[in-house]
């Protein structure tokens, strides 16, 4: 799977977004930068959620904006941070819906051990931990080519989060995974490469073990 920003630019409230980058590379991406830098505009842009001034988003080489339902879900899953849960539906409602597929206790559990005893909870019982944990779930369980995750791992303690940190290094064997994150102590230990965003260009892309994001901070926030 090739995702490819060409000569892409998108401006929105007096900020602009410019990208000529393409991604084809499984594993993790960290996605980081200072507040404004882009990194949010980066996920809608890859999801066809933005119409850019210029240039294209495609996968593949299908633009992102025309893909078919069923082709987005093949090549893309995404969770932000401002997600919420709907009354009336249990853990397993809400993953065999979202995902198209028939997933069982005994499968849920077996892929995700650490969350057993809530695959029949109503999703609105949940803690906030527990509703992100059943969301990147879901990313997972759709087998989709790219996952997209906005900021949702702030909600999780330390334990959950480096569970789901291992779910997602197990499932980046198979994909590329883009975490957009503040948390750069705990992501760059276990990220494969950079994408850091600096007033909507790219200040560094590439593998993780070619930039020390520690030293360079001053760099990346100032």
């Amino acid at each position: 799977m090739e995702l490819r920003f060409e000569r892409f630019t998108i401006e929105r409230e007096g900020f602009t977004l410019s990208l000529n980058e393409d991604f084809n590379e499984r594993g993790i991406y960290l996605v980081a930068g200072a507040n404004g830098s882009g990194k949010t505009t980066f996920m809608e842009s890859a999801l066809g959620l933005l119409v850019p001034a210029s240039g294209t988003v495609s996968y593949d080489g299908k633009e992102a904006s025309k893909l078919s339902p069923s082709e987005k879900k093949f090549y893309f899953s995404a969770t932000f941070v401002n997600e919420n849960p709907v009354q009336g539906f249990t853990v397993s409602d809400f993953l065999n819906m979202t995902t198209g597929r028939n997933i069982t206790r005994a499968q849920f559990e077996s892929a995700f051990p650490e969350f057993a005893g809530i695959f029949e909870r109503d999703i609105t019982h949940l803690s906030a931990g527990q509703w992100v944990s059943v969301l990147i779930a879901q990313n997972i369980l759709e087998e989709s080519r790219a996952v997209f995750i906005d900021e949702v791992m702030s909600f999780l303690d330390p334990h959950y989060k480096a569970v789901i940190a291992g779910y997602l290094k197990k499932a980046s064997k198979e994909r590329a995974v883009f975490i957009v994150s503040h948390d750069l102590d705990f992501f760059s230990g276990f990220a494969d490469r950079y994408l850091i965003l600096k007033k909507g260009t790219v200040l560094y892309k590439g593998p993780a073990g070619d930039y020390d994001i520690k030293k360079n901070i001053e760099e990346i926030y100032f």
